[in-house]
């Protein structure tokens, strides 16, 4: 690190780590050259969190034409390893689609707190937030899953004024038992556990309203309605590559139709307006600085403060539009 930037010297062309291992983040602007042609029209941004190992990097450049870092570690390192922060990169031909994925996991209290602060950020800028975890997790309180939804159910819980909706991926990886040649089989399959994750979203939500109503007012009168209206959560089921390579990429062309192309009408897929921020690329840098800021100033056991400043630039900005 040099000159007080997260910028690391080992990043591959195009990537850039907006936030290092120490929670500090980029401080130059533009972020990229291309955002001075943007300008004030909104990035689109799809954020990435998972496990250690299970295959973020390969998914995102799959989807993308990224070329995020890709990991061939042996699983038995993985107590080595600790959260690197969140690197950033544009699509393949596409100046307005912004790709951040949060570099590894684990690594102890620190690591863990990192971690949080750096999945609150990604949750408060993107449109569609993955969560790329694995089949076996799925149901256990004490996995990564139930972090994932938690954290996020929280920003939105403790956020003031207007939800900005937000669309949750869960890309539920080694599926193999429910990813047959049945179509309607799978597609069944991937609505029972969005159903069961959405029973646990809300508990998390009741949680959270009545741990933070002496806090927070505006929280106390969110009712679970208020939830499915801001938070879109689906199921994505991939099956291993290591047992059907031809099944695993048909899995994952059929979830990058879903993100950019929708039904194939133009309407963008899921990374459209409908979940837009409303942050113009121009001065999406200054305004992460901020966030961040607020992020990093806030104890561990303090309220949320940093979700209601980006729901109050961002519609803002949208307004402005």
């Amino acid at each position: 690190m040099s000159n007080g930037t997260a910028q690391s010297a080992s990043a591959p062309a195009g990537v850039l780590q907006i936030i290092d291992e120490h929670g500090v983040m980029l401080e130059r602007t533009p972020w990229f050259p291309s955002e001075l042609d943007v300008g004030a029209e909104c990035y689109r941004v799809v954020g990435c969190i998972g496990s250690p190992l299970s295959g973020k990097s390969s998914l995102l450049n799959d989807i993308f034409g990224t070329r995020f870092a890709v990991s061939h570690a042996r699983a038995t390192e993985r107590r080595r390893w600790k959260t690197r922060g969140v690197s950033a990169a544009l699509a393949a031909n596409q100046e307005t689609l912004l790709v951040l994925e949060i570099d590894g996991g684990d690594g102890g209290a620190t690591g863990q707190q990192l971690q949080e602060r750096c999945l609150r950020y990604v949750s408060s800028v993107s449109d569609v937030v993955l969560c790329n975890v694995w089949y076996h997790d799925l149901g256990r309180y004490d996995a990564d899953p139930q972090w994932y939804l938690s954290t996020i159910v929280r920003e939105l819980a403790h956020a003031e004024g207007p939800l900005l909706r937000t669309c949750v991926v869960f890309v539920v990886r080694d599926a193999d038992a429910d990813t047959g040649a049945d179509a309607d089989t799978t597609e069944s399959t991937a609505s029972l556990i969005a159903e069961s994750l959405w029973l646990d979203a809300e508990e998390h939500w009741q949680r959270e309203i009545g741990d933070g109503a002496a806090s927070a007012p505006t929280a106390a009168s969110h009712s679970v309605e208020a939830l499915r209206a801001a938070l879109e959560l689906r199921v994505a089921l991939l099956p291993s590559p290591r047992t059907s390579r031809s099944a695993y990429d048909a899995a994952v062309q059929r979830l990058r139709r879903d993100l950019l192309d929708g039904s194939g009408s133009g309407d963008g897929g899921l990374l459209s307006s409908q979940y837009s921020k409303g942050l113009p690329a121009d001065g999406f840098g200054a305004f992460s600085r901020r966030l961040w800021e607020g992020i990093r100033a806030q104890s561990a056991g303090a309220m949320r403060a940093a979700k209601p400043l980006a729901m109050r630039v961002a519609t803002a900005a949208a307004a402005a539009a």
